[in-house]
């Protein structure tokens, strides 16, 4: 299971969370240990949560997070790499995307 150290929301979530619609699609790409998924879950209940990272741990670490916090969430997990056609297909169909991703840059 993921590291017990990831980072919780705070009741105080950022303003840009209270901007997603009750019912949005959020598509959370490099979800990581799944703290923005978990935050758009805490503030927006009714949302369907896709997290997207390249490793199964990590998402399974997600989930498990999310899971906790309101198992009646709506989440999908893609445990892959996703670029090209795949990419654009999961984003259609997202309201918010959120981009969680790593560059070899910034390392």
């Amino acid at each position: 299971m993921g590291s017990s150290r990831a980072p919780i929301p705070k009741p105080s979530s950022p303003p840009a969370l209270r901007l997603i619609a009750p019912s949005a699609r959020v598509l959370d790409v490099g979800t990581g240990c799944g703290a923005v998924a978990l935050a758009i879950a805490a503030e927006r209940p009714q949302a369907s949560v896709t997290a997207t990272d390249i490793g199964q741990a990590k998402v399974d670490s997600a989930a498990a997070r999310i899971a906790a916090l309101n198992p009646d969430t709506r989440l999908e997990t893609i445990a892959a790499r996703l670029d090209g056609p795949e990419l654009d297909d999961v984003v259609a169909e997202a309201d918010v995307v959120h981009d969680g991703t790593d560059s070899f840059v910034a390392r």
